[in-house]
């Protein structure tokens, strides 16, 4: 039996694989499931032929061999397949994605789920791996940049300093992609919706002057005794001040001078894919609505415009924070590390190790590289050449707004709402 190679895939992208088989004899609904030999790191198959996940580190290019058992629903026809999948590494560095949630009111969010979960909108065999946390849209969210070599989030959080404020989204079309193989055969179609940032083409800073800057009015309720100044910040002592726009764009390019990021090589497939028209779309600011399966895009964006009564123009995507799917914890370098403990916490050199504010305290079992270790009372050794600690489940981290407005910046006063500019 001669093994079907399946294609390459890099380290953290996302899966698209596909096994399947055919029977000559009508009525036959065959499942699969993984048989024996190894997948790559990450990746795993469905009942449906898929095999899903992203794909993890490896230390350099391997070829996986695995088998695959397809099985009639009564038992009748049992097969199997040897199947192969190359792992190409082109980075030491692991990759991360920034996305951003919306946060909308219970109300709207709960009107969402509704529409989402539609079978008359969105019939249930009509979606593409709806239980992939990849391709699940219940949690609204979309991407903010793609392909970010991973480092400390203290590092990009130094990186969100000017333009990234809170901001507000309006949204737009609905609209219809294909995410396509090499050779052109369609994976995937996504319905999105466009977003429309209020502030895009704006310049990314704007210089103005302390003499035409408009009054502050303060309104004090009856229940506010107080309100403080931010004293972190510097007082403005010249005759102009700059005011930081925070369009997506903005706040993109922010973080972007920092860190090394390949951003169109680990965009969403759909997007590095060419449409009907011929062009490749790159990346887009959009919500994704749904994920289908080839052939059935179409049918169901004209649902979505005609048939459904929901209006996806009262929501407002307001944000506040970026999510960050993988970062890095603290992590010893040496090629040799030992730990010669008597117990909990462990400790070399009476030093406590900590990482992202998680300390190692008694009897907390810690993470390292997907498998549970403990620290034993003979002392625990790890021979890899990094070790990382605190490998956060989930791993997503919240990166907040390190101020709620623009204009912060130009008042020099605390995030008090009470505080408006007047005409």
């Amino acid at each position: 039996m001669a093994t079907i190679a399946l294609g390459t895939i890099t380290p953290f992208r996302t899966s698209l694989f596909k096994v399947s088989a055919t029977v000559s004899q009508s009525g036959i609904t065959l499942s699969y499931k993984y048989s024996s030999g190894q997948l790559p790191p990450g990746l795993s198959i469905q009942q449906d032929g898929e095999i899903i996940g992203i794909c993890g580190e490896v230390a350099a290019e391997t070829v996986y061999t695995f088998t695959v058992q397809a099985s009639g629903q009564f038992g009748n026809i049992v097969s199997t397949q040897d199947y192969s999948i190359k792992v190409i590494p082109v980075t030491d560095d692991e990759i991360a994605n920034m996305y951003a949630k919306l946060h909308i009111g219970t109300t709207d969010l709960q009107t969402w789920k509704n529409f989402v979960n539609d079978t008359n909108i969105f019939p249930s065999a009509s979606l593409y791996r709806p239980s992939s946390d990849e391709f699940n849209t219940v949690q609204p969210k979309f991407l903010f940049l793609a392909g970010i070599h991973a480092v400390r989030l203290s590092v990009i959080q130094a990186l969100l300093l000017n333009n990234n404020y809170n901001t507000t989204l309006y949204m737009g079309q609905f609209r219809l992609a294909k995410a396509k193989s090499q050779g052109g055969s369609v994976l995937y179609e996504i319905i999105y919706c466009e977003l429309i940032d209020p502030n895009a083409g704006a310049p990314n800073t704007i210089q103005l002057s302390s003499v035409g800057l408009p009054p502050i009015s303060i309104n004090f309720s009856q229940d506010a005794q107080q309100w403080f100044t931010d004293n972190s910040l510097t007082v403005p002592t010249g005759a102009q001040d700059e005011l930081y726009i925070n369009s997506i764009t903005r706040m993109q390019n922010e973080v972007i001078a920092g860190i090394t990021i390949d951003r169109f090589d680990y965009l969403p497939r759909w997007m590095k894919s060419s449409q009907n028209d011929g062009i490749i779309p790159g990346y887009k600011l959009v919500l994704p609505i749904r994920y289908v399966k080839p052939g059935e895009g179409e049918k169901i964006l004209y649902r979505v415009q005609n048939e459904s009564n929901f209006d996806i123009k009262k929501i407002r995507a307001n944000i506040d924070r970026w999510y960050i799917d993988r970062n890095l914890g603290t992590t010893f370098d040496s090629n040799t590390t030992t730990f010669n403990t008597s117990g909990y916490p462990p400790t070399a050199d009476t030093t406590l190790y900590t990482a992202d504010d998680t300390d190692y305290v008694t009897n907390t079992l810690t993470v390292f590289d997907d498998a549970t270790t403990t620290f034993d009372g003979d002392g625990t050794r790890f021979l890899k050449g990094a070790v990382t600690f605190d490998r956060k489940t989930p791993q997503d981290a919240q990166l907040l707004m390190q101020r709620t407005a623009i204009t912060d910046r130009i008042t020099h006063i605390s995030r008090q709402r009470e505080l408006v500019r007047t005409p």
